[in-house]
């Protein structure tokens, strides 16, 4: 069993569960049970690993721990490492905005969720790839870069792919000629 565990001392266990139940929620995490152990559940693994979240009082003490269960190896993965690097990451941000609101919790109740800026590098590696080798399919990538609404970093590489591909074509033609 390979969990991330985090330890957090809270003052009011009671709104602090309110507040990770509200984020659990607001990341479409389900409760479940299995074996006697109560969790967090995020996704059944049809297109990515489900990712899991569980969390204990003791006291004052919190306990919170994250997983994601891999397609390969079906047992329990930290979220450290490469294999099903994005579901990790997007359970590691849940632990984030959980660790950061419970630490913000004793002057608020309010739950402030940030927005997840979505990953795009495999249409950033793709494109500069094609770039290179098929520029008009590098021009493709840099336009579906440049019109991805939730990163500006996908935006710039967009840019910068199409302005790779026209380079690459026009050294491609005057060579020919």
């Amino acid at each position: 069993m390979s969990r991330t565990v985090i330890q957090l001392t809270c003052d009011n266990p009671k709104d602090s569960e309110t507040v990770i139940k509200n984020i659990l929620r607001q990341y479409n995490y389900e409760l479940k049970e299995k074996d006697g152990e109560e969790f967090y559940q995020c996704g059944v693994g049809a297109l990515t690993a489900p990712k899991f979240i569980k969390y204990t009082f003791n006291g004052n003490q919190l306990t919170l721990e994250g997983w994601v269960r891999a397609f390969a190896f079906g047992g329990e993965s930290e979220l450290k490492g490469f294999m099903a690097g994005v579901p990790k990451r997007s359970c590691r941000k849940t632990l984030d905005d959980i660790q950061n609101n419970i630490n913000a919790s004793v002057s608020s109740t309010d739950v402030q969720v940030t927005a997840e800026e979505k990953s795009h590098t495999l249409a950033i590696v793709l494109g500069a790839v094609f770039a290179f080798l098929i520029p008009i399919i590098g021009i493709i990538f840099g336009v579906y870069l440049m019109t991805r609404k939730d990163s500006e970093k996908a935006k710039t590489y967009g840019i910068g792919i199409i302005l790779l591909a026209v380079v690459i074509y026009g050294v491609s033609r005057m060579l020919l000629m």
